[in-house]
């Protein structure tokens, strides 16, 4: 069984989740949960360039790339040492609909080998598609970790771990995500969450009015010179096999807590199979 996926090339798209190849790459992460990990593109540093498939697609995995001080020495042979940055041609986000398009970073660069009709062994390289098979590589041994310790994961919990170890590099999250790869943080963390009922089912979000995007992107000036008030849908959808008793028993009880001021979220979600419909409010005058 193929347990996880690296893909390193893409386009741009201005529709996500669109095209022949984005409901095939969703179906292997949630009928198959496969682990799906993607680049996400060289069109950086404006925002919204995020390509397709890795930031536009429902499911999938985006890494952007950073490159560090020993990168930076070792590879590109720089006299001044500097910190940590992103790459500037690292693709940012948010996507069309609302999703951030990156997740998380990782190296974007390498001295690597190629093919010998280039007459070279090793060529210096750098790209999301180098950052990409990064952490795949990070991926796949927190994955051996955890089926060494027969600790079972889905898609959805391991992308929670590494979403919530990352490093923060000091970034906006539309720049380099959620933070950079941490592999040992992220096998700990799911260790010590591992919570059995969350191998059923994982959670969907989506806004109706807004053609079912995944999150709230105000770009235009009627729509930041107010208040905007969003009806946002939640629902769990269960995996293949699960067992209609589990789908029935089902209730999930949710805190919600705004991290910003100019968001006003209610605090509680009761959330049983089906949907759950919630307002926020974004004030953006404030």
């Amino acid at each position: 069984k193929c347990d996880i996926i690296n893909m390193s090339y893409g386009e741009p798209t201005g529709k996500p989740n669109v095209g022949r190849f984005p409901p095939l790459a969703t179906e292997l992460v949630k009928n198959h949960k496969i682990v799906f990990v993607s680049s996400a593109g060289n069109s950086g540093p404006a925002l919204s360039t995020v390509g397709a498939p890795g930031g536009t697609t429902k499911g999938l995995i985006s890494v952007g790339a950073i490159v560090t001080p020993d990168m930076m020495a070792v590879e590109y042979s720089l006299l001044e040492r500097l910190p940590e940055i992103q790459f500037t041609w690292s693709s940012r986000g948010p996507a069309q609909n609302g999703a951030l398009g990156v997740n998380i970073s990782a190296p974007g660069g390498a001295i690597a080998p190629v093919p010998n009709w280039t007459l070279q062994k090793n060529m210096l390289m750098n790209g999301t598609s180098m950052s990409s098979p990064n952490a795949c590589g990070g991926l796949s041994l927190i994955l051996s970790a955890l089926k060494a310790n027969k600790i079972a994961y889905t898609p959805f919990t391991l992308r929670r771990a590494i979403e919530n170890t990352a490093r923060s590099t000091g970034a906006d999250a539309l720049t380099v995500g959620n933070g950079v790869l941490q592999v040992a943080k992220a096998f700990t963390c799911m260790s010590k969450t591992f919570d059995a009922s969350e191998l059923d089912y994982f959670l969907d979000v989506i806004i109706p009015d807004r053609d079912n995007a995944v999150g709230l992107y105000l770009r235009e000036i009627s729509e930041t010179s107010g208040i905007t008030e969003t009806d946002v849908k939640v629902f769990p959808e269960f995996f293949n096999g699960v067992d209609n008793k589990k789908k029935i028993a089902f209730e999930l009880r949710i805190t919600l807590k705004s991290t910003v001021k100019w968001v006003e979220a209610p605090q509680n979600l009761v959330l049983m199979n089906g949907a759950s419909h919630v307002a926020f409010h974004c004030r953006k005058n404030i």
